[in-house]
């Protein structure tokens, strides 16, 4: 079984912690080493870090993050991707995100 680890500062990462995800709890600065070190790491499968940390890291590490197949990168943000919502909203039939009031 390969391991989800997440990168991040401790807002981030702190639900993540409740879904058995392993944490690298760092700031945003030290984002690009803690990527490096787990795109070398044995047992890896999806390394998840935030998009405010994703935006500080060098083109290098960027390049690298995005040809990595394993462990695969994913950065995720705080905002909602309508697109998203409304691919979900298809599939599903109801819109899972939409908030009370119409808001």
């Amino acid at each position: 079984m390969m391991d989800i680890v997440a990168i991040g500062s401790g807002d981030f990462t702190l639900g993540l912690r409740l879904v058995d995800v392993k944490v690298r709890e760092v700031p945003d600065k030290d984002v690009e080493a803690a990527l490096m070190k787990a795109l070398g790491e044995e047992g890896v499968g999806i390394v998840i870090i935030s998009e405010s940390g994703a935006a500080l890291l060098s083109p290098l590490a960027k390049e690298k993050a995005l040809e990595s197949v394993k462990p695969v990168v994913v950065t995720l943000s705080g905002k909602a991707d309508k697109g998203l919502q409304d691919r979900i909203k298809s599939v599903v039939g109801v819109d899972l995100v939409a908030q009370p009031g119409g808001k």
